[in-house]
């Protein structure tokens, strides 16, 4: 885990090591950054930091895999109860670390999700990183900096996590023996692993994938696409299964523009063939106009309409421009 650490958020390692290096450690942090960027895995990395017998955490001795497996007594880590973190848990919390610990050592807390703390809660934790008991350490952990009370922003040190780099994703995938379409369209839609390991469990997803692939076949191949939808309606007449071809078509659409203005594919590259075929069949403004009408019923998504009626519209309209 280091080495992916290292490799996906160097900076926010690097200030976490030289604070100990340094011996300026805050007594409490905030990790902040998108979602699947290992700022859970970062706080654990930290609290290890104080308590392994390693230059680095080694992962392996008493120390490392009591506070890995939530079983350490100086090491508490608190999620959202239901859809909130109460007052309640920051009080067991502070009522905890008041008493008398029966291992040597300083006490660190880890709070997942930090932003969904009720107001009542975030004043508790605010007066007790005030006036924390003894040598105790918080890790604040969100992806909505926003929702964090400002007060307990500045008394904590902020560290920002980066959105990961899509190679990071793709190699995990590949991994994985992820490859061809389901791997461009993984790394289209997220670059998070956990949320592509998610989909590609999910029998939608893979559903999704085969009727864009076969959208992609006919449309290269000028086959009528009047009946694709009444062909396909099983997936595309499911709203979230409908966004998500929708969301797909859009990245395809701007592949197939990108390659006609500057002859280069950004994400669909199993898909190479078809893309310089429509390329060279479909003018650019054709191109941009089928991206427009794709964004636009990505839009109409959300109100009360009825979309049976507007995608086959667009079908038709395909049609005409080749």
């Amino acid at each position: 885990m280091y080495a992916t650490l290292k490799k996906t958020q160097p900076r926010a390692l690097q200030i976490i090591e030289n604070s100990k290096i340094n011996n300026r450690l805050s007594h409490a942090y905030l990790f902040t950054g998108p979602k699947g960027t290992y700022k859970k895995e970062m706080a654990y990395y930290l609290a290890m930091m104080l308590y392994c017998k390693e230059n680095k955490p080694c992962y392996k001795c008493s120390e490392c895999r009591a506070i890995l497996e939530n079983r350490h007594l100086n090491v508490t880590y608190i999620e959202p109860f239901g859809q909130s973190i109460k007052k309640e848990q920051i009080i067991a919390l502070q009522e905890e670390f008041s008493k008398t610990s029966l291992v040597e050592g300083p006490r660190i807390y880890i709070i997942n999700e930090a932003d969904t703390m009720s107001t009542s809660a975030a004043n508790s934790l605010l007066k007790f990183i005030e006036e924390p008991n003894g040598e105790t350490y918080g890790i604040l952990i969100t992806e909505h900096k926003d929702n964090i009370l400002s007060t307990i922003i500045s008394r904590s040190m902020v560290v920002n996590f980066t959105e990961l780099d899509k190679s990071v994703l793709e190699e995990q995938l590949l991994s994985l023996e992820v490859e061809g379409l389901k791997l461009n369209a993984l790394s289209y839609l997220t670059s998070n692993i956990m949320d592509a390991k998610e989909m590609l469990n999910d029998d939608s997803f893979n559903k999704v994938i085969e009727v864009f692939n076969k959208f992609v076949l006919d449309f290269a191949n000028k086959k009528p696409l009047g009946l694709f939808y009444r062909n396909n309606q099983d997936v595309l007449g499911n709203k979230e299964k409908l966004k998500l071809f929708l969301t797909l078509l859009e990245g395809f659409f701007r592949d197939v523009y990108e390659n006609q203005v500057l002859n280069r594919i950004l994400v669909f590259h199993s898909l190479e063939k078809e893309i310089l075929e429509i390329s060279k069949n479909v003018s650019k403004e054709n191109i941009l106009n089928y991206l427009f009408m794709v964004l636009e019923l990505i839009k109409k998504l959300g109100y009360n309409v009825n979309m049976s009626l507007l995608i086959n519209q667009f079908l038709i309209d395909l049609n005409g421009g080749i």
